[in-house]
């Protein structure tokens, strides 16, 4: 098999692979670092890997209709970047409030979660100032996502001349069962000035603050650009303009100010998933998992897909050490209960469960010590198969050392391990089984 990197079925991209559970079990698999190398197609200079898909995006443009099949990219592994771990919302903020300040040309936002509270109004009224300075602000939120008082937090944005989307059009209550049926989008991007992006599971709300534990990234480098090119797209399908007098030259100069070889090192792949378009986030993890030789670490709040179960059980049992922790007070209770249906059978198959104290929101993988995955993804059916999602695959022996170091090594010592044989109630029995007829759904 040839190198080559993740993407979707009926993408028309020479040295790219599809994949599935099946084709796990059956396919042998090179390594991820093999899987992920440079290929022929990614040894031309990053300009020219970037141009077409840059040219493709300023097209939607003057498309009437963007469908989410006009959004799949293939984007090329990036090389030149540097990369930071910020853990949990106060770094994490201190780390983005710094890069707002600074903008000079433009800010680009993309969250779930936005919330009309301290954190969301301190939030606002930087990117207000900024945009009264002359800077282009544009925020794309989730409707869904940011139900609570979303629509006074916008009219104020609006008002201080920050362009604002909100997605899935403006539905004022979650039990809306049409929302169920309308993909949400559960990214976290930001692009200040084409140079500077950050993503991962932090929302915008002073629970980041205050309550949850959870991860963000700062990425500087060839990278970037392929956050805005997912930022952008999306803007321009959910009906948001881009200095429409400017040509595409103009645009590409001023929002992918692309620089070769400033950054040493570290080597990132940005992977998307679009309801029903696009499984290369699941594709990533299982690939990932089904290569590696020594051990896993996962930190997620929410995991029932089982084809992410099997493939962990399979990994446990050529010998790989596979370790999961997940939130003691989760917010969702379907959720712990199909993680609690699951803790036996993952016990008996080596996997060690922990249980952190608190409610754990990051969404992490670390496979042997050396390769991540990170971003907004969660494990269930909701980011899997139902909403847009943005992910980042990190081949980084650096970096994977400071999420080993800060992360793991400090979370698993202080967890509650599930250990085998826990007393099982009637009560949990019953819920078990619910579980187990839900979770396909969740």
């Amino acid at each position: 098999m040839e190198n080559s990197k993740i993407c979707p079925v009926g993408q028309e991209k020479t040295n790219y692979i599809h994949i599935d559970s099946q084709t796990i079990n059956q396919t042998p698999i090179e390594s991820p670092k093999d899987t992920f190398e440079v290929d022929s197609y990614q040894k031309q200079s990053f300009a020219a890997q970037c141009e077409e898909v840059i040219d493709k995006v300023l097209s939607l443009r003057n498309k009437p209709l963007i469908k989410d099949q006009d959004l799949i990219n293939c984007p090329p592994i990036t090389t030149h970047n540097a990369l930071e771990l910020l853990v949990n919302g106060s770094e994490a903020y201190k780390a983005i409030f710094e890069a707002v300040d600074n903008a000079k040309t433009s800010i680009h936002i993309n969250y779930f979660q936005f919330y009309n509270d301290r954190v969301g109004n301190l939030y606002a009224d930087k990117l207000i100032a900024k945009a009264r300075q002359g800077v282009k602000v544009r925020v794309m939120l989730d409707r869904v996502g940011s139900n609570k008082n979303i629509q006074a937090l916008v009219e104020k944005l609006k008002k201080g001349h920050v362009e604002v989307i909100c997605n899935n059009g403006l539905r004022p209550r979650v039990t809306s069962p049409e929302t169920w049926l309308t993909p949400m989008d559960h990214r976290k991007i930001v692009v200040i000035d084409g140079k500077v992006g950050f993503t991962g599971g932090i929302n915008v709300a002073d629970e980041y603050v205050t309550d949850y534990h959870d991860v963000m990234v700062k990425i500087q480098g060839e990278c970037v650009s392929h956050l805005q090119i997912e930022w952008m797209q999306r803007w321009i399908q959910g009906g948001g303009r881009i200095d429409e007098t400017d040509s595409n030259e103009t645009l590409k100069h001023r929002y992918f100010p692309i620089s070769e070889n400033e950054y040493e090192g570290t080597k990132i792949g940005v992977l998307q998933h679009l309801p029903g378009k696009n499984d290369e986030i699941k594709q990533g993890f299982l690939l990932l998992i089904a290569n590696a030789k020594n051990s896993i670490d996962i930190q997620v709040p929410y995991m029932t897909d089982k084809h992410i179960f099997d493939a962990l059980i399979q990994a446990s049992g050529r010998g790989v050490k596979v370790r999961i922790l997940l939130p003691r007070d989760n917010d969702s209770k379907l959720c712990h209960w199909i993680h609690e249906s699951w803790f036996q059978t993952l016990i008996q198959k080596g996997i060690e469960v922990y249980l952190h104290k608190g409610f754990n929101h990051g969404k992490v993988m670390l496979v042997d010590n050396e390769q991540v995955m990170i971003g907004s993804s969660n494990l269930d059916g909701l980011s899997l198969r139902r909403m847009h999602e943005l992910n980042l695959f990190v081949d980084d022996h650096k970096f994977a050392q400071n999420v080993k170091e800060r992360l793991f090594d400090i979370d698993f010592p202080d967890a509650i391990r599930i250990e085998k044989n826990s007393k099982i109630t009637f009560t949990n029995s019953v819920k078990s089984i619910f579980a187990l007829l839900m979770g396909s759904f969740a």
